[in-house]
């Protein structure tokens, strides 16, 4: 698992720590971080998208450092963003008992050019979809 990888290899270095977004509260600003380290900008979604990646992009983890690391600041890219929020139509189609759009994933997300060959497969949308709607109670 992903989450032990990482716990494994920050034990194998003094003085560094590996931390999760699911861990908490309180819950650590990654969505922060990551404006800070990469060129990424908020999208109609309520995701950040990445001017390669899109939308396609997650922040699994990360790794703490007792030290300060010197490094180059990301290069600053225009808002890529086209698409449009999703939340909506999933509340609408959820209510209406409708489950089939789960497999395909957002199709705002989908909508979105930038990043596109990065979009995930049916099996992985479809469990994110529903991780989706479970954190909007629906």
């Amino acid at each position: 698992m992903l989450n032990e990888a990482a716990r494994n290899l920050a034990a194998d270095f003094p003085g560094v720590r590996a931390l999760f977004p699911f861990e908490g509260p309180p819950y650590l600003p990654f969505q922060r971080w990551a404006r800070r380290a990469e060129p990424v900008h908020p999208s109609p979604l309520r995701q950040l998208i990445h001017p390669e990646f899109g939308l396609w992009h997650a922040y699994r983890g990360a790794l703490l450092f007792r030290e300060k690391l010197h490094r180059p600041r990301p290069q600053r890219h225009p808002n890529p963003c086209q698409g449009t929020a999703c939340i909506g139509y999933l509340e609408e189609q959820a209510g209406n008992g409708q489950k089939d759009f789960l497999g395909r994933g957002c199709l705002s997300r989908r909508a979105c050019p930038v990043g596109l060959k990065y979009a995930y497969r049916p099996a992985q949308a479809g469990f994110h979809m529903q991780a989706l709607l479970a954190a909007h109670g629906c």
